[in-house]
């Protein structure tokens, strides 16, 4: 895949990342995902890295492989000359063109098509504007490099084979977000759906006293019990950063979601969990009636991480009749 490409017009979803192939399935199943614009590795590294000095930087890191201080000294000044160089005309052209007619020309964030594990090294959310998303692209592209460059000395595998590429994702000014996932994350033996909402965009700032608890139950998708949070504040997005606002007291102890929402999100991960036979966790954020799911990942009951339940979390879960 040599092209730049937006997740519904992938053809097949296996030429995809693993990261993504889940979010463009449940596209083909009108589950509304949030536009992603996915930058494979090529397009970003395969000219820099056939350059005469490049590749012959790249042998020397090879004919030095006993040595790890020539290792490292060749592996930094790889990275020093990608750090100098600029994103393609032609690419730069089509980012910003796609994030004006379809990633809404507002927020946006990047990730990396690596596994959940290799997250980036820092989150890069909440980028507007043409230049700011741009320089972003080309930061998180010098993080990638030099992972692929440790992936590949380890593997001994070609810099490109090794690296990753980049989304660029749709983030709405959510009113609302949260996880939905398959199994009770305490007793996975029980037949509820289990989803965890906050106001505002998702952030690990936010107190877990504050979340809203919903089960929902398996077979008839109606909600069956809750526990409603205490809501002090919540954050919204700006520019590179999320921004502290005060709840209202007369707000702090309603609900986020109504029975009617925690049914609809039952009803879409039903439709992809039933479809791939995956127990999976559906991130997903909401702005007044637009609903998108930004993240499915197959859930990992050994990884309480994974699971967004902290001990706190799980004793006010244990707590719901």
């Amino acid at each position: 895949m040599s092209a730049t490409l937006l997740l519904e017009h992938a053809a097949n979803a296996n030429a995809l990342p693993i990261q993504l192939r889940l979010l463009r399935f449940a596209q083909t199943l009108d589950v509304p995902i949030a536009p992603t614009l996915y930058i494979p590795p090529e397009l970003l590294f395969e000219t820099f890295v056939v350059q005469t000095n490049i590749a012959a930087l790249l042998r020397e890191r090879t004919t030095c492989a006993s040595d790890p201080a020539t290792v490292s000294l060749v592996e930094a000044k790889v990275l020093q000359l990608f750090k100098q160089e600029q994103l393609a005309a032609s690419l730069a052209r089509t980012i910003t063109a796609t994030y004006h007619q379809t990633l809404l020309a507002s927020f946006v964030r990047l990730f990396s098509t690596k596994p959940i594990r290799d997250k980036l090294a820092q989150p890069y959310e909440n980028i507007s504007g043409d230049n700011n998303l741009l320089e972003s692209v080309q930061l998180v592209a010098n993080e990638l490099l030099e992972q692929a460059l440790i992936a590949s000395r380890k593997t001994n595998t070609l810099v490109l084979a090794a690296a990753s590429g980049i989304c660029v994702q749709t983030q709405l000014q959510a009113h609302n977000s949260g996880t939905i996932c398959s199994k009770h994350p305490v007793s996975p033996e029980k037949n509820v759906l289990t989803i965890c909402a906050q106001l505002g965009v998702r952030s690990d700032r936010v107190s877990p006293t504050s979340y809203d608890w919903y089960k929902v139950h398996q077979s008839t998708l109606q909600e069956i019990a809750a526990q409603i949070g205490k809501k002090e504040t919540y954050y919204k997005r700006a520019t590179d950063c999320v921004v502290k606002t005060a709840v209202a007291v007369t707000q702090q102890h309603q609900r986020i979601l109504n029975r009617e929402q925690t049914t609809h999100l039952a009803r879409l991960l039903q439709k992809i969990s039933q479809t791939t036979f995956l127990s999976l966790v559906i991130e997903w954020e909401q702005d007044k009636e637009v609903l998108l799911i930004t993240q499915i990942n197959e859930q990992d009951m050994s990884q309480t991480s994974n699971n967004h339940i902290s001990e706190l979390e799980a004793q006010r879960w244990n707590a719901l009749p």
